[in-house]
């Protein structure tokens, strides 16, 4: 858009609101791609070769397991996320809490 559209407080405020809605939409949709990213990589067929290179097939399960929790939870709850700190703070939770 070009400046003279905005010249006014008002303009300015306005596309001010309009960015922060787009980047947290942005934001929002890149949690839940990650997210999906994650689930088809464990279950399709470029998986993840740290998780192939545990040699423990139980411990890589359950490695599995939290990564395919984490996944579904980036992608059903990608709006309940308002920062990159509160989607590590997720990933953390998901990694210490669960034993399986």
């Amino acid at each position: 858009y070009h400046a003279s559209l905005f010249a006014d407080p008002v303009s300015l405020e306005a596309l001010a609101v309009e960015r922060r809605k787009y980047v947290r939409r942005l934001f929002h949709d890149s949690v839940g791609f990650a997210g999906a990213k994650m689930i088809r990589r464990i279950l399709g067929l470029a998986h993840v070769e740290d998780l192939e290179a545990i040699k423990d097939p139980d411990l890589r399960a359950r490695c599995e397991r939290k990564a395919l929790r984490l996944g579904r939870l980036l992608v059903i709850a990608s709006e309940s996320f308002s920062n990159i700190a509160e989607v590590t703070a997720a990933a953390r939770q998901e990694y210490s809490h669960h034993e399986s």
